[in-house]
């Protein structure tokens, strides 16, 4: 198999019997995917995207998670003995094997529900223009459907932009973004991008400590 993932949208893939020890995902979304009898010992995952995955009997031992986003996972019967999570959010998700590993505060934020967002006008018709943009469109990282939007990637913008600010970076991104944004730490890198070159409004201070 291979070692090493990067930007690809691998929804509802099926990962049976495979070894991807000491392998690297970087911006990867396995949104619907099922996981099964996997081995991923000491692998690495930066900036993925974990939605409704379905993980059985894997192996995350030494596992590393960085900028990892899991929402509504089934992890059922994994070893996660010595794995490392940092900067990563669990929403809605089955912990029973996972939670002793977990420490909540700056490094891991869990959800027992599905968090909600109050969205400005503007804001919002932003978000419905940018269902023109088929790269944002296809991957699911803002819009789950024609008519739901994805509240978990939005809160996290949120916190890197104003209500405004993203306003504006949309409306760039919708006509400027020509490449698959795969996953939400995908999506927020090239979001300041757009915002540091386009934009004539110098970068909060809350976004340059996330570069």
């Amino acid at each position: 198999m291979r070692k090493e993932v990067r930007c690809r949208y691998l929804a509802k893939s099926k990962l049976i019997r495979c070894n991807f020890n000491n392998g690297v995902f970087h911006y990867v979304n396995l949104k619907g995917a099922i996981i099964k009898k996997t081995d991923f010992k000491n692998a690495s995952f930066y900036g993925v995207d974990f939605l409704g995955t379905t993980f059985n009997n894997c192996n995350f031992i030494g596992a590393k998670f960085k900028d990892t986003i899991f929402v509504a996972c089934k992890i059922n019967k994994c070893n996660f003995k010595g794995a490392i999570f940092n900067n990563s959010i669990f929403v809605n998700t089955n912990l029973e094997c996972i939670e002793s590993k977990l420490v909540e505060g700056n490094k891991v934020e869990i959800f027992r529900q599905y968090p909600k967002v109050e969205l400005q006008h503007d804001l919002i018709i932003a978000i419905e223009e940018l269902k023109s943009n088929i790269h944002f469109m296809k991957t699911k990282v803002l819009h789950l459907s024609n008519n739901r939007y994805n509240y978990v990637n939005i809160m996290l913008l949120l916190r890197i932009f104003k209500q405004d600010e993203l306003e504006k970076v949309l409306i760039i991104a919708k006509e400027k973004i020509k490449i698959d944004i795969v996953s939400y730490g995908h999506m927020e890198k090239e979001l300041k991008k757009l915002w540091e070159n386009d934009i004539i409004i110098d970068v909060p201070l809350h976004a340059i400590e996330r570069l």
